[in-house]
C-alpha cells in the first residue's frame, strides 16, 4: 500500500468536505447567530451585535475557513512526506537503536507523559491561535500589517460635566488615579459582559466621579469641579481618499450610553 498517496487522498477528501461545510453551512449559521435565532450556546459566540454589521462576522468566518483549509493542506503534505520510505530510513538511520528503547529506559512513565503532554498543549495552543485568529498570549497571530475591519472608526469617550456647564475632555493623565484610557477600557469591558451592564456602569462612573473630585480637592489636578460624567459611543465615517493631514471632523454618529450626576 502506498501510504503517502493514501494520506494525500484522505487529506484531499477532508479538504473538500471542509470547503463544502464552510460554504454551505457556515454563512447561514453566522446569520442565525447574529440574529439570535440559533441555540443559546451558539448565540454567546457573538457579543456587541450593535457595534458591527453582519458583514463583519461573515468576513471573519471566511478568514477562519481559509485558515483551516491551509492548515489541512499543510498537515496533509507534511504527513505524506514523513511517510515516504526515504524519510523513514533517514529517521531510522539518525536515531539508531534509540528508537527501539521504551520511554522507561530514559524517563519515568509519569515524566514522559508530562513532557509530551506539555509539548502537545503548546503546539495545540499555537495552532488554535493561528486558526481562530485570536489573541492567546504568547501564541498570538501578530499581524504584519494593520487593516481596517469596516468603513467606520468607533470609540468610547468619557466626558465630564462641569458646574459651569460645557464639556470636559479627559485628554491627559492626572484626573483619575489611573490613566483615562485605562478607565475607558475598563468601562468597555463592562459593556462586553453578558446581561444588563447598567448597574455596573453606574457604579464604575460614580467611582470615577468621586475619584476626580477627591484628587481635585487634594490639589492633584487643576480641573474644574464636576457634577457628572457622560459616556458616549462615537463613530466616524472613514474617507479612503482623505489625507492624513486633514483635521478630524465631528463624529457622524454619537450615542449617549450612560450618564451619572452627583446626588
Amino acid at each position: 500500500m502506498n501510504r503517502p498517496l493514501t494520506t494525500i487522498m484522505i487529506g484531499l477528501v477532508g479538504l473538500v468536505l471542509w470547503s463544502g461545510l464552510a460554504r454551505l453551512v457556515g454563512p447561514p449559521l453566522v446569520s442565525a447567530i447574529f440574529e439570535e435565532r440559533a441555540p443559546s450556546v451558539f448565540n454567546l459566540l457573538i457579543t456587541g451585535r450593535g457595534e458591527r454589521p453582519i458583514e463583519y462576522y461573515h468576513e471573519k468566518w471566511e478568514n477562519l475557513s481559509q485558515r483551516v483549509q491551509w492548515l489541512l493542506l499543510f498537515s496533509t503534505l507534511v504527513a505524506a512526506g514523513l511517510m515516504t520510505r526515504r524519510v523513514e530510513h533517514l529517521i531510522l538511520a539518525k536515531a539508531g537503536d534509540r528508537l527501539s528503547r521504551s520511554p522507561r529506559q530514559d524517563l519515568s512513565r509519569e515524566r514522559w507523559i508530562l513532557v509530551n503532554g506539555f509539548m502537545g498543549c503548546m503546539v495545540g495552543s499555537f495552532l488554535f491561535a493561528i486558526v481562530a485568529d485570536t489573541e492567546l498570549w504568547p501564541l498570538s497571530p501578530y499581524a504584519m500589517y494593520p487593516k481596517a475591519s469596516s468603513d467606520r472608526i468607533r470609540t468610547l469617550e468619557l466626558f465630564g460635566t462641569p458646574v459651569s456647564g460645557g464639556d470636559l475632555r479627559f485628554d491627559r493623565r492626572g484626573y483619575f488615579r489611573q490613566a483615562p484610557g485605562l478607565a475607558v477600557s475598563a468601562l468597555s469591558r463592562i459593556l462586553d459582559q453578558n446581561g444588563d451592564p447598567a448597574f455596573r456602569l453606574d457604579g464604575a462612573l460614580d467611582h470615577l466621579l468621586l475619584d476626580y473630585n477627591r484628587l481635585r480637592e487634594e490639589g492633584r489636578h487643576q480641573g474644574p469641579p464636576l457634577i457628572g460624567l457622560r459616556l458616549y459611543r462615537r463613530s466616524w465615517k472613514v474617507d479612503p481618499i482623505a489625507g492624513s493631514s486633514d483635521p478630524p471632523g465631528s463624529p457622524s454618529q454619537e450615542l449617549l450610553i450612560r450618564e451619572v450626576h452627583l446626588p
